[in-house]
């Protein structure tokens, strides 16, 4: 019971922040709103991809090493994604009709995952917290929601480029051109995990300048994602006021013809 209750508290910040980003999620798509069981499909296959990483990864390897931390991460977040993508897929097939049918959707999947990844990794990391003598070393609760919160944002942008990647070219109906489009999602994301970690990492600072580091590290995913995600919000606008004309002119033609 003592270790229920030292976590308790950072486990009820965890689940909020994780409510609260799928919250965010829901909102990005001005267009249309994923479902709810959707995004947290996408959330627990991020998730359950972190907890297999730790069980199949030594962790001095994801801490002390940052280019094969950055490719098994990313590469457990697609292999999330793309689990999470077949149920939709084959959720669609019965429905009749698919929650994934344009890039902006990928953009909020892979997202999801790469939140879910995060979430799992802190998790993970709270349960294997050291206890009795050591307990003193571990973060407080401030530190668990600055830590949570940041992990999240970084790593749903990467989740957000890996399903871009995959979800957009998969619309040209190609699959020479899916698997380019997955393996250039998740070399972005690579890349970006790569720098984030780096820049934001990669020396001894605290204070100001490691604040500066930090967010110039987020600062550089977040204004390319924000690129895609106004580019795919535009092409669902212009899809959909194409539908709407259309329709209008399909009304108009049978009301003439029953005029006539």
């Amino acid at each position: 019971m003592p270790i229920l209750s030292e976590n308790l508290e950072p486990f009820l910040i965890v689940a909020a922040i994780a409510v609260v980003d799928l919250a965010v999620l829901r909102l990005v798509d001005l267009n249309e709103r994923e479902p709810l069981w959707s995004l947290g499909l996408m959330l627990w296959a991020g998730a359950t991809a972190a907890a297999i990483v730790h069980l199949l990864v030594r962790s001095p390897v994801l801490v002390l090493d940052p280019v094969r931390a950055a490719v098994i991460e990313e590469s457990a977040t697609l292999l999330a994604f793309g689990a999470g993508s077949a149920v939709l897929f084959a959720v669609g097939t019965w429905k009749g009709w698919s929650e994934v049918s344009d890039a902006m959707d990928g953009l909020v999947y892979g997202a999801a995952a790469g939140l879910g990844f995060a979430i799992g990794d802190t998790l993970i990391e709270l349960v294997n917290r050291p206890t009795g003598a050591l307990a003193s070393i571990r973060p407080g609760p401030l530190a668990v929601l600055w830590t949570t919160a940041l992990g999240g944002l970084a790593h749903g942008l990467f989740g957000a480029l890996i399903g871009i990647g995959c979800v957009g070219f998969a619309l040209s109906r190609g699959f020479p051109r899916s698997v380019i489009g997955a393996l250039l999602g998740w070399a972005l994301a690579v890349a970006a995990q790569i720098g984030y970690d780096v820049l934001a990492h990669g020396a001894a600072l605290s204070g100001s300048p490691a604040a500066v580091r930090l967010w110039t590290a987020l600062a550089m995913p977040v204004v390319f994602v924000a690129l895609l995600a106004l580019r795919s919000l535009k092409g669902e606008r212009r899809a959909i006021r194409e539908e709407l004309e259309a329709e209008s002119g399909r009304r108009d033609q049978t009301t003439h013809r029953s005029s006539s």
